[in-house]
């Protein structure tokens, strides 16, 4: 599992007093499933505790907890799914 950080901080100043930049709904710490893209890789990361918006789903990452969903989808951690490759499915035309 994926915790924010002390630095996350910065989130409650980005995030209007816990309200969402885009919507203004109220923002709430949640467990949730981050679709990550890494490269041509889409990889999904489960179990990741950050703040998400009730109304629109906008999800707020710190700087810590984005740099830390990076590391984790440069391998087959426990909770890191490849769920597709960009350069395997493209089709080609010609």
């Amino acid at each position: 599992m994926l915790k924010r950080t002390p630095s996350s901080t910065f989130l409650a100043n980005y995030s209007l007093g816990r309200r969402c930049y885009f919507c203004k709904g109220k923002i709430v710490e949640k467990r949730v499933r981050v679709d990550f893209r890494w490269g041509d890789e889409l990889v999904a990361i489960e179990d990741v505790s950050t703040e998400v918006c009730q109304q629109c789903r906008e999800k707020y990452f710190s700087p810590d907890l984005y740099k830390a969903m990076e590391n984790r989808a440069k391998t087959n951690a426990k909770g890191v799914r490849h769920i597709a490759n960009d350069s395997k499915s493209k089709i080609k035309t010609g």
